[in-house]
């Protein structure tokens, strides 16, 4: 019998030890814009095509050391311990999707914020996701919009040009 399926004294099954932690991490968070409209027009190649983009994004994210934790419809929400690494993994996400022509009309949006992640049970929740998936999905279809502090950390280490966007309102 494994230590987990024992009994208590009681019959109960033992407690399970909870693990919560806080970390800092870089969130990213990607969606297929207007991926709705392509499914209504067309399920089969919608779903193709959300496949390969989905292969291309774990592969960059294995690559860059990504942690994928969620697949939610038709995004991808990963974690990463360095801003660096998220944003050079975006870059590298949306450069291989636009080599691919025959995925034109499904751009990616991708945001990402720098922030504390409470992982409970080796499970990521916090304000830190939400602003990661706020970001996503006010970004350009085939872009990248960053959080202040990615674009503090990782600017001076990428090479990529940063456009000031202002200060969005977020929900929440």
């Amino acid at each position: 019998m494994a230590p987990s399926d024992q009994v208590g004294g009681d019959g109960a099954p033992p407690a399970r030890t909870r693990t919560r932690r806080r970390s800092l991490r870089a969130v990213f968070a990607a969606d297929i814009a207007g991926f709705s409209g392509k499914m209504s027009l067309n399920e089969t190649s919608a779903v193709s095509s959300l496949s390969e983009i989905r292969v291309v994004g774990r592969e960059e994210l294995n690559r860059h050391n990504g942690w994928l934790f969620g697949m939610p419809g038709d995004g991808l929400f990963a974690l990463f311990e360095s801003a660096v690494s998220a944003v050079q993994c975006a870059l590298d996400i949306q450069k291989s999707l636009a080599e691919r022509p025959h995925l034109s009309d499904m751009p990616l949006r991708i945001g990402i914020h720098l922030g504390e992640v409470l992982i409970d049970n080796e499970l990521p929740f916090g304000e830190a996701l939400n602003i990661a998936a706020r970001l996503e999905a006010l970004a350009e279809p085939g872009g990248i919009l960053v959080s202040g502090p990615v674009m503090d950390a990782v600017s001076a280490r990428v090479s990529a040009t940063f456009e000031d966007r202002g200060v969005p309102r977020l929900k929440n």
